[in-house]
């Protein structure tokens, strides 16, 4: 792909640079805006003298463009901004945010009425109904009293950014409201073209789910409108697993089965090139529009466009000039997207498919052509696509490739006829019905090939999140592999060399370095504690786990942060909100031992979590008071609580019995408490000398059953970290919170700062708020 030839090629990526560097960096809009003006100057004077720079200056227009873009749209929060948290009452139009959920809607607001003054504002909300009766509000026009507010953007580091996930959808606000604050004063006021579309989708979905029924009605919903949410969430993970969710979001791959389809029928009517050009950007841009142009929605059918029009006027069809030009266009109009998933695997699918497939079909010769095509495409696409599957749901499928090749075949059959099915629907019910059992089985068949990849080994693996060097690496020593011979002559280099090069890269990305740094993050896990600790020497360590939640939260949580691996667990206590998401961690990620303090009481927890160990042979290891456990050099912790013959008959056993150990890194000091009371604090002190330690992990989420005068001032810390989420029981207790500020504790609770990152060197200490310091890393 000679880039000299592309200039937009370069600008597009120079564009993209800027976005990003703007996402992690966030330059002052001040200053963007002046070096973009200079810039400007700097180019006019350089093209009017004809300078050779003249196309550098217009690359680094583009970047600042790009940070200048970037910059105003994650900075904006919409019109009603001004109403945030403002008891209002809102006058708009209700439609489905999906058709699965009745609680749920898009409301189109119209007036915004505040302290009796009416304001004229159009803007798409999230609304959330809380107890709802299950009654449809869909196209609906409807009077709302309630308040607007902001979404809060990730807790803990590395997490899925819904906040900015919704700014790309040009939501910005949510309202959470009861069925009484709901008023129905008519039918949705929508315009003309959202009614129409509205209308058909409502109507397709009763009809198709009348029909088919089951999975096969939702997966062939799925296929059309790429509505993922509409299928069970067991089923959508077979497919996650076995590498073909992929078919579920709509995209080239659907629109060029569509374009293939409409061809051959306008072929066989002997209809004229230019009116079937015509005639297929007629039923595409139709169809994008029924089902909403998604990034991956908007390339597709802009590129087949384009193709189409260049072969109608003899022009040649550049694909990575369209494909430029399209990205650039999209964002332009909204940089967020940069950073949507579908966007995303979009654009790197098609370029693995214009850059890989020609090379990988000619080293298939010896198979079938049809298969090898097949296999081709498969082998393309996958290795493009795998690393940004990898960062967001970390999974790796190790036979999606060959997967791959029977499901597209069969969906080459499916989209056709499960289009017809839909339209014979509006025609006919016994042809419907006749199409829709054909589809069926085609469906089933699908379906079928997506449950057979459990039986195969390793057909799903959990992988850690690849950082951002190396997926510039990989992405550039894949061109590089790939261009080999051609860069070999230019360069006049020897093959063995470029590969020696790559290799010699890739060793000095792996970090050998031994950072004299501990770090610990207290993981923001709701009601509950969780803490990582890192080790200089890159030991993994985890104290408690939190609750176990839904899509096994903490194991993704750690993949995401590049750990898959955890040397030790310490267990405090065996309640829930400590145990629950250790069991989702050893089920998923390999450890290597786990330290209690007590086994004397055995919850369901305990009995499953003790299951887990013995089924995956891992080391329980239980620990006594004064015991120490030395990690790496300048490392420990000593073993403060509980007591060998463990403490019985006080306010709370499990609690008063938690594993209380005392970490010491150089000169620092941490407390961990676990959920002990005042019973265990005085027994602590009474056997052991006074230690000035800086951090205490406050006990039992700041409750006042907890953190005594007396445990203070034999402590004495200088930082407290509460780990608290939102709770009924009153956590963390004001009467804890004074005592704390009496003693001129700094305080960092997780329901207000999210995790809360600690560094230091043995030395110095620096903590870090996520919600304020990291909210963009």
């Amino acid at each position: 792909m000679p880039l000299n030839r592309r200039p937009l090629v370069i600008l597009t990526i120079s564009y993209i640079v800027g976005i990003i560097a703007e996402y992690y960096i966030s330059f002052p809009i001040f200053i963007l805006v002046v070096i973009l003006l200079l810039s400007f100057i700097v180019l006019l004077i350089f093209v009017f003298t004809c300078s050779k720079n003249a196309y550098a200056i217009l690359i680094f227009c583009f970047f600042i463009l790009g940070t200048l873009n970037m910059n105003l749209n994650y900075t904006y929060n919409g019109k009603l901004q001004i109403f945030n948290n403002k008891e209002v009452k809102v006058i708009g139009n209700i439609v489905f945010l999906n058709q699965n959920t009745l609680d749920k809607y898009i409301l189109y607001t119209e007036k915004i009425i505040y302290k009796n003054k009416f304001y004229k504002i159009n803007e798409k909300v999230i609304l959330k109904i809380f107890n709802h009766k299950k009654v449809n509000l869909n196209n609906k026009k409807v009077l709302i009293k309630g308040r607007f507010q902001a979404f809060k953007g990730p807790r803990n580091p590395k997490m899925f950014d819904y906040r900015l996930y919704l700014k790309s959808q040009k939501v910005y606000k949510i309202m959470y409201v009861k069925d009484f604050d709901i008023k129905i004063i008519g039918k949705a006021d929508l315009s003309s073209l959202k009614t129409i579309k509205q209308n058909i989708k409502y109507i397709l979905y009763k009809k198709v789910l009348k029909i088919l029924g089951g999975n096969e009605g939702k997966v062939a919903l799925s296929l059309i409108f790429g509505d993922k949410k509409i299928i069970d969430e067991s089923l959508y993970d077979t497919f996650k697993n076995a590498g073909i969710a992929h078919i579920l979001a709509i995209s080239g791959l659907h629109f060029g089965i569509l374009y293939l389809f409409i061809e051959q029928i306008l072929k066989i009517f002997k209809i004229k090139n230019n009116i079937r050009v015509v005639v297929i950007l007629i039923f595409i841009w139709f169809f994008a529009f029924l089902i909403g142009f998604k990034p991956s929605v908007f390339r597709a059918v802009s590129l087949l466009t384009l193709y189409l029009i260049s072969n109608n006027i003899d022009r040649r069809y550049d694909l990575y000039a369209s494909l430029s030009f399209i990205c650039f266009t999209a964002l332009l109009i909204n940089p967020l997207i940069l950073f949507n998933v579908g966007f995303q695997l979009s654009f790197v699918a098609v370029l693995s498919l214009g850059m890989f497939y020609n090379k990988i079909y000619s080293k298939l010769k010896y198979l079938p052509d049809f298969f090898a095509k097949l296999l081709a495409s498969s082998i393309a696409v996958e290795i493009g696509i795998w690393p940004i599957i990898a960062y967001h749901f970390n999974i790796f499928s190790l036979w999606a490739v060959f997967f791959n090749i029977p499901v597209i075949f069969i969906i080459g059959y499916i989209l056709p006829i499960t289009l017809l099915f839909f339209v014979s629907t509006f025609i006919n019910q016994t042809v419907a019905y006749f199409i829709g059992y054909i589809d069926e089985v085609l469906i089933k068949s699908l379906i079928n090939i997506s449950k057979l990849s459990s039986y195969v080994p390793f057909s799903k693996i959990d992988v850690i999140s690849p950082n951002m060097y190396f997926i510039v690496f990989y992405y550039l020593s894949l061109i590089i592999l790939f261009n080999m011979k051609e860069i070999a002559a230019k360069y006049k280099i020897n093959k063995k060399s470029i590969v020696f090069i790559i290799l010699c890269f890739l060793v000095l990305m792996i970090n050998f370095k031994i950072k004299n740094e501990l770090t610990m993050v207290f993981f923001d896990v709701g009601q509950g504690d969780c803490i990582l600790i890192k080790t200089p020497m890159g030991k993994k360590i985890l104290i408690d786990g939190g609750k176990s939640r839904d899509n096994n939260f903490l194991p993704h949580l750690l993949l995401k942060n590049q750990i898959n691996k955890i040397d030790m667990i310490i267990l405090t206590h065996v309640h829930s909100d400590h145990i629950g998401g250790v069991i989702d961690v050893l089920k998923m990620l390999n450890v290597k031992q786990i330290i209690i303090g007590s086994d004397d009481f055995l919850t369901d927890e305990f009995l499953e979590l003790k299951r887990i160990i013995d089924k995956k042979k891992v080391k329980l290891i239980k620990v006594n008071m004064g015991e120490v456990i030395t990690f790496e050099k300048d490392l420990k912790i000593k073993i403060i609580h509980p007591p060998l013959n463990i403490m019985k008959n006080t306010s709370d056993d499990i609690n008063n019995n938690s594993l209380v150990n005392l970490l010491q890194f150089k000169d620092i000091k941490l407390l961990f408490t676990g959920d002990i009371h005042y019973e265990a604090e005085r027994y602590i002190i009474s056997h052991m000398d006074s230690v000035d330690i800086d951090i205490l992990k406050v006990a039992h989420h700041g409750s006042d059953t907890s953190t005594s005068e007396q445990f203070l001032d034999f402590f004495t810390p200088d930082i407290a970290i509460i780990q608290v989420g939102k709770n009924v029981f009153g956590h963390p207790s004001e009467k804890v919170l004074k005592l704390l500020k009496e003693n001129k504790v700094k305080v960092y609770r997780n329901d207000i700062c999210g995790a809360v990152i600690i560094k230091t060197n043995g030395k110095n200490i620096k903590v870090y708020e996520f919600m304020n310091s990291y909210l963009r890393r």
